[in-house]
């Protein structure tokens, strides 16, 4: 069963954030890809919407990209503990082995 800590509350909001930032990054560049190389297959729309949907596309990778520079910023990733050795912990990069 999941147990609820502060801690985990915060490692999964702080995953959601990233992953929500992540998806939006790909939607954007997906769109713009589209709009870009495959524009007439998108159909009957007149100018206007392509511009509009050009830019309602940069703005949310924009967006997503700040929102990951900001995660990255103020909230790097935790470096993982595996283990103990007397009082000292012991992460990934005290490997021999990676």
């Amino acid at each position: 069963m999941w147990q609820t800590t502060a801690l985990n509350v915060k490692q999964h909001a702080l995953n959601y954030l990233q992953k929500k930032a992540e998806a939006d990054k790909e939607k954007a560049q997906l769109s713009l890809a589209l709009l870009l190389e495959k524009s007439a297959g998108i159909g009957d729309h007149s100018t206007e919407d392509y511009y509009k949907n050009l830019d309602e596309a940069l703005a949310t990778l924009v967006d997503a990209d700040d929102r990951l520079e900001v995660l990255a910023k103020y909230f790097p990733p935790a470096v993982e503990v595996l283990g103990t050795v007397g009082s000292y912990s012991v992460t990934q990069d005290d490997l021999p082995i990676k």
